[in-house]
């Protein structure tokens, strides 16, 4: 019997649930105190029904596990003609872009900065009361830790194994590659796993099961279109890439509710397959740079295909004469319909009847210096 015929055999002996297997989905969840500082972030890791189930999300809530990113208003270019359908597509990627700029900004308007932007005259306090305070406060710690892995990890992948966790390791030890195989690359492994932590190892070892070249096991590299895992690019940065998809929540009440810090911006899929946000640039202003990286020569090319930095410079101090406070918050809380009193609008004016006068977008980049902007 072959190797891949091994392998098959133990799928069907163990009756692995593949439909479970590739509605995995992931979500980081903050523990964070009364001063809104983070105190834990949780990795989960399971299918998309017992994530939906353990946050307590409602129908409309759960259409966002995984995030499908965010989407044009539904009128906008909505025509079936090649120019329409070409605008539609062309405009949804500037939206995106602006969405990530204006979060850059809302993330620099908390705590003292706040404070003392209100004494020099530059924020008024009814601009402040517009503003989550707390959630900007947490954005900005996340920033902060772009590059750190999960404090800690929660991890359900069901292999029908009898409900025992010790086998469901076990298989997946059995599909993936040897441990001296894995000590090659030791760096690459995050140190909770070194020390042989069982939920890090698991998700270790299907990281490896989905590299593997056995046709058996291609049905399951969806799961990579949905789940960013160890051994792969993306995994650098994937406190960031869950937080601008909107996959990151807060723990409210003690556990027994939970509330999305942010609403999605990038796709599962954007983040997981089209870019691998690897690193972060402190002190640039021109977000999400992306370099192409192709993999010539391999029979498993890893996603995602851009290996994409992201941005976040030093915050101007509130004196700063160029980049004031008021102009951060005129770009942070921009709204994206046209109207009489709302600055910096996406879309165009609407006529009496509702519909946009034309396909043409405004403002995708923030109309003042220094403010972060991307090309995602």
């Amino acid at each position: 019997m072959s190797d891949t015929e091994k392998k098959r055999s133990v799928f069907e002996s163990r009756q692995m649930n593949l439909d479970n297997l590739k509605s995995l989905a992931q979500a980081l969840v903050l523990d964070v105190n009364s001063d809104n500082n983070i105190e834990k972030a949780t990795l989960w890791v399971a299918p998309k029904a017992d994530i939906v189930e353990a946050l307590h999300l409602s129908d409309p809530e759960a259409k966002k596990v995984p995030s499908p990113g965010l989407e044009l208003a539904a009128s906008f270019a909505s025509g079936t003609d090649s120019e329409s359908v070409a605008a539609r597509y062309a405009a949804q990627l500037m939206l995106k872009s602006r969405r990530l700029s204006q979060i850059w900004a809302q993330s620099w308007l908390e705590g003292e900065y706040l404070e003392e932007a209100q004494r020099l005259g530059q924020l008024s306090q009814q601009d402040i009361d517009q503003l989550d305070k707390a959630r900007n406060k947490v954005l900005r710690q996340l920033f902060f830790t772009a590059m750190d892995e999960p404090d800690d990890y929660h991890i359900n992948i069901p292999l029908n194994s009898g409900g025992n966790e010790n086998a469901d390791f076990k298989l997946l030890e059995i599909l993936a590659q040897s441990e001296s195989e894995r000590a090659e690359n030791p760096k690459q492994i995050t140190s909770k796993a070194r020390t042989g932590d069982s939920a890090c190892n698991t998700l270790f070892a299907l990281s490896q099961l989905l590299q593997s070249q056995d046709v058996v096991f291609a049905p399951l590299r969806s799961i990579l279109s949905r789940v960013i895992l160890p051994l792969f690019p993306a995994w650098a940065m994937v406190r960031f890439s869950l937080l601008i998809s909107g996959q990151v929540f807060l723990t409210k009440d003690s556990g027994n509710s939970y509330m999305r810090l942010i609403e999605p911006v990038l796709s599962s899929y954007d983040v997981c397959v089209n870019y691998a946000f690897t690193e972060m640039d402190w002190y640039g202003q021109l977000g999400c740079i992306m370099i192409e990286t192709p993999n010539p020569g391999l029979k498993f090319q890893k996603p995602g295909y851009y290996q994409t930095t992201g941005v976040y410079p030093p915050r101007p101090l509130p004196s700063d004469p160029t980049t004031t406070p008021k102009k951060i918050f005129l770009w942070a809380t921009a709204e994206d319909e046209h109207a009489t009193d709302h600055k910096f609008p996406f879309y165009p004016p609407r006529d009496g009847s509702g519909k946009f006068v034309s396909n043409y977008v405004d403002f995708i980049s923030p109309p003042y210096p220094y403010l972060p902007v991307s090309s995602c």
